[in-house]
């Protein structure tokens, strides 16, 4: 059965929509390296910290959903066989890892500097 669903997980990534494409920096503004974005928006869905550049947990909890709501089949075959192909989680991860990385640098983007300084 497991190689029924990498068998599965092959064909979907090759007819899934690409990924979220991250920001492409502006040399005079500050950016955020993935790593980074993600454990402050993390921070931030656990409540440990009431915003990641300038967007509550509410806000960053929908844009997720909607980056997770455009390539549903990924999804739901990510959850169902993540446990047990290490390859299907890390669909997941680039998925929204990338998203969490172009939102959090446009964020920034579109800050004051001395906030989007105050952000990182």
């Amino acid at each position: 059965m497991g190689a029924y669903h990498a068998q599965l997980m092959d064909d979907l990534l090759r007819v899934a929509p690409p990924y979220s494409l991250p920001h492409e920096p502006d040399e005079d503004v500050p950016t955020v390296p993935r790593v980074k974005a993600i454990a402050m928006v993390t921070a931030c869905l656990m409540h440990e910290e009431p915003t990641a550049f300038g967007l509550t947990t509410a806000e960053w909890t929908e844009h997720l959903w909607n980056e997770l709501a455009d390539n549903q089949g990924g999804v739901l075959l990510t959850l169902l066989v993540g446990a047990t192909i290490p390859s299907v989680g890390a669909f997941l991860d680039k998925l929204l890892g990338d998203s969490i990385e172009g939102l959090a640098n446009r964020q920034l983007a579109e800050m004051d500097p001395d906030e989007a300084e105050a952000c990182l």
